[in-house]
């Protein structure tokens, strides 16, 4: 059994004092000192020393080794915030636990924050970000009102319409408005890393959710970016991926790609698709490569069934073997336990409930799953990390005749009752959901 408190490491004298002054206000709201105190220390400071429990929180990867190497008996490592190195780490555990490798066990929280009144957090959030008002403060009515996201998503974000013919980019089940905008099919929407992302035409528009009060939105955009010269984002698929968004194809630019550093917001043009694709969907199936699957070829005229990786060190497409069954577009796309799933689309002017998967490195044949209940294309499709998926939203057509879907439905992979409605939104349409873990 190893004796002592636990040591905290950091990377920067900011983060130290943040961590100091939080203990100073636990401590002057509970009217003693606090047993067991973590020491706080910046890597660079406890060279050569070790502890029995260390914590790294939000180390830099140049000092992340040197912190490893302080724990005789157990390592923690909190990750999280805005910082490069954090938000690269993020993307490989959001990576596992999209593909099932990552497992969650509950913790039991401490009642220490307790002691915080709504005036302390608002005082920590005003030196960071990072430090959000807790929901069980008397901030506000709805604060203790169940608001988790569905399936077991963190978050779920869509285009959508309401009731009252609200336009714009909205959470589900919350059904918070966060940036009143008009849209299209037609248009990019994507929500990762604590942005929400909106291509349309000429330009890319950001909203950075960390810090944003949901009960003051609708929002602002914070970023309006131009797109490179004759780059329109018209049926543009695309992918988010740490400090990076990847562009590809569409409408007016098929055969076209572009890079945007969300650091820098300068744009790097990559390598031309040998096949021209619209309406397509795309996934990080790694790290570093990119899934770009079915589409439409607008110079042709013609569905796609063909799927192409694209390695973002290399900058080289490649084809992905195995072909889907059968040509779609506008579907959606989903990543578990090493394969790659589709559900619905667009093909031969109708919409479509086929459901298929594929392991990640297309070797063999795509798998046939239970079709959906409902023919739907520009929908949402996202998993839980524990077998079970969920649609959302989407638009069902048949020949000139369209309507708005607005049931959800959930599949258990091996819970052999197939697809179920579950329930409907209260929309008037719901388009492009995807989540945001």
């Amino acid at each position: 059994m190893c004796n002592g408190n636990v040591v905290v490491l950091v990377s920067d004298e900011e983060m130290k004092q943040i961590f100091t002054e939080v203990l100073r206000m636990i401590n002057s709201a509970s009217g003693s000192t606090l047993k067991d105190v973590p020491l706080i220390h910046q890597v660079k400071d406890y060279r050569g020393c070790e502890n029995c429990g260390v914590m790294c929180v939000g180390v830099e990867d140049a000092w992340m080794v040197e912190g490893i190497s302080r724990a005789i008996q157990t390592l923690y490592i909190v990750d999280g915030g805005t910082s490069a190195a954090a938000q690269s780490r993020m993307g490989l555990w959001m990576e596992m636990e999209r593909r099932g490798l990552l497992l969650h066990r509950p913790l039991t929280s401490s009642n220490t924050l307790d002691s915080l009144s709504g005036d302390d957090w608002k005082a920590l959030n005003q030196r960071s970000l990072f430090l959000k008002i807790p929901k069980f403060t008397e901030i506000d009515d709805d604060a203790g009102k169940d608001t988790s996201s569905p399936e077991g998503a963190t978050k779920i974000f869509a285009l959508g319409k309401d009731k009252k013919a609200q336009v714009g980019m909205w959470e589900l089940p919350k059904n918070t408005l966060w940036v009143q905008e008009e849209h299209s099919l037609s248009d990019l929407f994507l929500a990762q890393s604590s942005m929400l992302i909106h291509g349309t035409g000429g330009e890319v528009r950001i909203l950075y959710l960390e810090g944003k009060d949901p009960h003051e939105a609708p929002h602002r955009w914070n970023h309006k970016l131009q797109n490179p010269p004759d780059f329109i984002v018209e049926g543009t698929t695309g992918v988010g991926i740490r400090d990076s968004l990847f562009l590809l194809g569409g409408k007016r630019n098929p055969h076209s790609g572009h890079r945007l550093d969300l650091h820098s917001d300068t744009w790097m043009e990559l390598p031309l698709m040998t096949q021209g694709r619209e309406d397509a969907a795309s996934v990080m199936l790694d790290a570093h490569t990119i899934l770009v699957l079915g589409g439409v070829d607008p110079e042709k005229v013609k569905t796609l069934s063909s799927c192409v990786c694209l390695d973002v060190r290399t900058k080289q497409w490649i084809p992905f073997p195995s072909e889907i069954p059968l040509p779609i577009s506008s579907h959606a796309v989903t990543l578990y336990d090493d394969h790659v799933y589709i559900s619905g689309g667009f093909r031969d002017d109708a919409s479509c409930r086929e459901v298929w998967k594929c392991g990640v490195k297309g070797v063999g044949p795509w798998e046939t799953l239970p079709s959906l209940q409902l023919d739907r294309h520009d929908h949402g499709m996202m998993g839980d990390g524990a077998g079970r998926f969920q649609v959302i939203g989407g638009k069902h057509q048949n020949g000139s005749k369209y309507t708005d879907v607005l049931s959800t439905e959930t599949l258990t992979l091996h819970g052999g009752r197939g697809w179920e409605i579950k329930h409907e939104l209260p929309f008037m349409n719901v388009w492009k959901a995807c989540a945001m873990h």
